[in-house]
């Protein structure tokens, strides 16, 4: 004969710490750049990656998620990416991803006449694109004034031909630019009148 007996048994489950991909590629300003996320064993949860002082959130399901990077100033970041799992056989896991966003490009116009009279003003517009930086001028090598982007030369040139050499500095978000432009400076016209 047997007797019935109840034997208890313990054992745990363990949490497993899932793989953790992210991909972040370059862009350049203003785009946003975006991160795919890839988590093993399907996990589901909450993404949070900080970029700098910024902080950007999302969702993973079945171990897929992106997020948009929006509104950082261009230069090299560094990501810290930390997943948070609402599944109840997945740890917490965390990662970082470095990417750019480069300056995007800038320019600058130049606007003066092909020809002026000796002695005539001559006065030079400067349109700068994209960066807010400096303006500096040169012409032929010589440094000019540059107030509200206007280069104004009020007692003219002498004879000859002039090379305008414009350079916008970059700033936080933008590259710098360059740009050239040629005029010429010719003598007055005398007109004589003889009486026969």
């Amino acid at each position: 004969n047997y007797k019935d007996k109840t034997l208890d048994v313990g054992f745990t489950v363990s949490r497993v710490t899932p793989t953790i991909n992210v991909t972040i590629d370059d862009v350049t300003y203003p785009d946003k750049a975006v991160a795919q996320i890839t988590v093993g064993n399907n996990a589901n949860g909450t993404v949070k990656i900080t970029v700098g002082t910024q902080e950007f959130t999302g969702s993973v399901s079945n171990g897929i998620g992106s997020v948009d990077l929006e509104g950082l100033t261009a230069g090299q970041k560094d990501a810290v990416i930390n997943f948070t799992s609402t599944d109840n056989y997945n740890n917490n896991v965390g990662t970082t991803e470095s990417f750019t966003v480069n300056k995007d490009s800038s320019s600058i116009d130049i606007t003066v006449n092909d020809e002026y009279k000796v002695g005539q003003e001559i006065e030079i517009t400067l349109t700068p694109h994209g960066s807010q930086g400096a303006v500096t001028v040169t012409i032929n090598g010589v440094p000019q004034t540059v107030e509200n982007n206007k280069v104004t030369i009020s007692g003219g040139l002498a004879e000859g031909t002039y090379t305008i050499i414009a350079r916008l500095a970059e700033d936080t978000n933008y590259a710098s630019a360059a740009n050239t432009k040629v005029f010429n400076v010719v003598k007055n016209t005398i007109n004589l009148t003889v009486d026969v």
